[in-house]
């Protein structure tokens, strides 16, 4: 579980104020409604306080009327304090310590995920809803009063106005310790998984691999597959296989191109792709546009792929915005994201003439 002084050191130093403890009785304490972890193994964390003889680590909540604290860390200990007094009458056990902090809606939402973030044993449908509340979180942060936006500042080190999709899922990466793919894939998950299969995956009847790949079924095919009491990653590709409305076949050929294989790109190339190429400065609008196979555009705004193999035939320059439009079927499916150009390359050995490689940053994209 997470040092409340760890947190607290997230701050200014000259803003950083002292602590104090407080002991509330447990009937005091309501559950936060953003908090959607799992809050399992609670009997075996009340005999761990129940042997220690309390609970050493004080709770994190904020005031909300007279007599009553909303939580924002500490919720198995609460249910455990409940366990300990109204199931084996301990009542010795009634009083809890917490800290309280003044905190507006939005920066107890984002401390809710920042205060738990170092639990331990928690499940992928645990990380997939810190990823995406702490990401909504930031958003709100970002968009919000000067106050919050200079908060904005300390937690992520980026500019509010210049702060772009990645560079937040990036932050939320760091937060929450994961890597920016697998914080792209829970996002992912979260987003195009069916209800039913979601359900599965709170359940870890799912796998997180095999969740990530299912979410790029059609729905009635991720429907079909939640009929099944666990599903392997081996059942998602053979759902694939065996589904007449999901073909990959020529998707990432889309727009008359084919893909190249990121071992066989040259070394300034493999920085590109890993996020490294230069900032453009001054960005122009120029409506560059270019198809993508549905495939393809999964991978794009999970950010597993961020180059792209085209004719070069609308005068590409760094800097320029380019949109990527996605096909299925050679139909526009009403989903397009936004990049910026952030590199060029025309010179690769086996690259056809008027065909160049494009490597780009995500803005913005529609689900």
């Amino acid at each position: 579980m997470p040092k409340l002084n760890d947190i607290m050191a997230a701050r200014p130093a000259e803003k950083r104020p002292q602590y104090t403890v407080q002991m509330i009785p447990y009937t005091q304490l309501i559950p936060n409604r953003e908090n959607k972890y799992s809050l399992g193994e609670i009997e075996e964390l009340a005999n761990m306080i129940r042997l220690a003889g309390g609970i050493s680590e004080p709770l994190f909540a904020r005031k909300r009327a007279p007599g009553e604290y909303e939580l924002i860390s500490g919720h198995r200990r609460r249910l455990a304090v409940i366990y300990l007094v109204e199931k084996l009458g301990l009542e010795q056990f009634r009083l809890v310590p917490v800290h309280l902090e003044n905190l507006d809606d939005i920066m107890a939402r984002v401390t809710l995920y920042i205060a738990n973030a170092g639990q331990r044993n928690k499940t992928d449908h645990d990380r997939m809803i810190e990823v995406v509340g702490l990401t909504e979180s930031l958003e709100s942060l970002r968009t919000g009063t000067p106050e919050h936006q200079e908060k904005f500042r300390e937690l992520t080190g980026l500019e509010p106005q210049f702060a772009q999709a990645n560079d937040i899922r990036a932050a939320v990466a760091e937060k929450l310790g994961l890597s920016v793919t697998k914080t792209a894939q829970l996002k992912h998950i979260n987003n195009k998984l069916e209800p039913e299969l979601k359900e599965k995956f709170k359940k870890q009847e799912i796998g997180y691999s095999a969740a990530d790949k299912a979410a790029s079924l059609p729905p009635e095919s991720q429907r079909e597959l939640a009929q099944k009491e666990r599903i392997s990653i081996k059942d998602v590709k053979e759902k694939e296989k065996s589904d007449p409305d999901f073909s990959t076949e020529n998707e990432s050929e889309a727009n008359g191109q084919q893909d190249i294989p990121e071992d066989m790109l040259p070394g300034n190339w493999h920085q590109a792709i890993n996020g490294h190429a230069k900032t453009p400065e001054a960005p122009v609008k120029t409506g560059h546009v270019l198809k993508v196979g549905q495939e393809e555009y999964d991978r794009i705004i999970r950010g597993e792929k961020a180059y792209k193999l085209t004719r070069n035939d609308q005068k590409f320059s760094e800097g320029h915005d380019l949109e990527l439009w996605c096909y299925k079927d050679g139909k526009f499916t009403g989903r397009k994201a936004e990049t910026r150009i952030s590199y060029i390359d025309e010179d690769i050995a086996g690259l056809k003439d008027g065909y160049c490689i494009l490597g780009f940053q995500l803005m913005s994209w529609s689900e």
